[in-house]
């Protein structure tokens, strides 16, 4: 939206003001990777991860993110491997948990495990956007539609007015392209995400 591109351009003329005083400070470089994941930008995205992962291998914020663009991406064995460092170094948040579980919905063989993981994502976080989500899109691979959209609200209703849940992904994850051709998608977008936060 033009109201969230202007919030991000002044967050990233803050952060490099920040930049220009101490290019190596771990936050200002990893809120540049998560303004750019936000927006897309995946090259400039992972240059910042891989920064702040240089001044420290043990960021695991870092790695939650480096995980989140590797799945934007579709690289699942690489958002695999990003979501394994974050929790070995992170503290146990679901999700996290999560995202290692959706990693593995895409993986061949790996299904149930997915569902295990995501399963104990929800009790380790139930209020997390993101765990509805993932859960959506492992009912749509495993094809219980009306479990996929019931999840896909929820995670909708838990992630309004919060940087959790990107619009950006919403709108462009591969998972979803059936169900945007859907009215009901529509419905959900217009409740959840009204016009003024989409242009």
């Amino acid at each position: 939206s033009e109201a969230e591109m202007m919030h991000i351009s002044e967050a990233e003329k803050y952060n490099l003001k920040a930049f220009s005083i101490d290019s190596n400070h771990i936050g200002v470089n990893h809120n540049f990777s998560n303004l750019y994941m936000m927006t897309g930008r995946f090259p400039e995205a992972l240059k910042y991860c891989h920064k702040v992962l240089a001044i420290d291998s043990t960021f695991w914020q870092a790695y939650a993110t480096l995980s989140g663009i590797y799945q934007m991406q579709q690289d699942w064995p690489a958002s695999e491997q990003a979501a394994r460092k974050a929790i070995e170094f992170g503290p146990p948040i679901g999700s996290l948990t999560g995202t290692l579980g959706n990693a593995y919905t895409h993986m061949e063989g790996r299904m149930q495990e997915a569902k295990t993981l995501l399963d104990k994502a929800r009790a380790m976080s139930s209020g997390s956007a993101d765990v509805s989500i993932f859960l959506s899109i492992w009912y749509l691979a495993n094809f219980e539609t009306d479990l996929a959209w019931q999840y896909l609200e929820e995670g909708l209703a838990k992630g309004l007015g919060s940087e959790l849940l990107s619009f950006y992904f919403m709108e462009n994850s591969p998972d979803f392209v059936d169900m945007r051709k859907n009215e009901k998608w529509k419905e959900l977008m217009d409740q959840y995400y009204p016009e003024q936060l989409r242009n």
